[in-house]
């Protein structure tokens, strides 16, 4: 009876870890464009908030290094889809395929919002 107790009790302590371990759960799964420059020191900041944020355990994030001729022709498609008009685009810019967030602060509110957002009550 002890050792039937005691099997009951570690499978109580096994299922109550597994259901609170840290396992994130994607927020969604529509691929955001994050397009960088390599040199830029706002970029890197993002980069790193993504990194330090674990953001890729909840978004799909595909980074996107301007320097590459398809990248670049993808993101003038994204900020002409915005309407973002000028002679020269700011990075960093986050194409989420409805809008742009341009620029650090914007990014990472944009991140931060939406993981609060969709952070279980």
């Amino acid at each position: 009876m002890a050792l039937f107790c005691l099997l009951l009790c570690f499978n109580q302590v096994i299922f109550a870890a597994a259901k609170t371990a840290d396992i994130a759960t994607p927020i969604s799964n529509t691929p955001l464009s994050f397009f960088y420059s390599s040199n830029c020191p706002h970029c890197q900041s993002v980069r790193d908030f993504i990194k330090v944020n674990k953001l890729t355990d909840l978004f799909v994030i595909q980074e996107k290094e301007i320097s590459k001729t398809e990248n670049q022709t993808e993101l003038l498609q994204a900020v002409k889809k915005c309407s973002i008009k000028g002679k020269a685009v700011e990075l960093p810019v986050l194409w989420d395929g409805k809008q742009c967030v341009v620029g650090e602060d914007a990014i990472t509110d944009y991140f931060t919002k939406m993981s609060q957002d969709n952070a279980a009550p």
